[in-house]
């Protein structure tokens, strides 16, 4: 985990203090707040860079970054679960991997 100072001290960091704090104070960040001081895990590093990207190179609108957000959090999310269901199915015998393999390219699920 990183301080504020240490997140600001980082080359590829372009944005200040301010618009760090701004953007907490939005919860588009939620770093972890241990009394008085802010923690920042790599999540939360590659969340600054990819606000960066959408505000001010892609130039997503204020309004619309809460909306942009939640939908890239889904995004996300359903990766994960999606990477967890492709585990479990190497994990199954050969046979049972085709039948899933087979239902998936069959497209109807029957």
């Amino acid at each position: 985990m990183k301080t504020m100072n240490e997140i600001l001290a980082l080359e590829e960091i372009t944005v200040d203090k301010t618009v760090i704090e701004e953007w907490i104070e939005l919860q588009w960040l939620k770093p972890i707040k241990k009394e008085a001081v802010i923690y920042f895990e790599d999540i939360d590093v590659a969340r600054i860079h990819l606000i960066y990207e959408l505000q001010y190179r892609m130039t997503i609108e204020r309004d619309a970054m809460p909306l942009v957000l939640s939908l890239l959090d889904q995004l996300y999310a359903t990766r994960a679960k999606l990477n967890m269901v492709v585990e479990a199915v190497k994990r199954q015998p050969r046979d049972i991997q085709a039948d899933i393999f087979s239902l998936l390219n069959n497209g109807d699920g029957e």
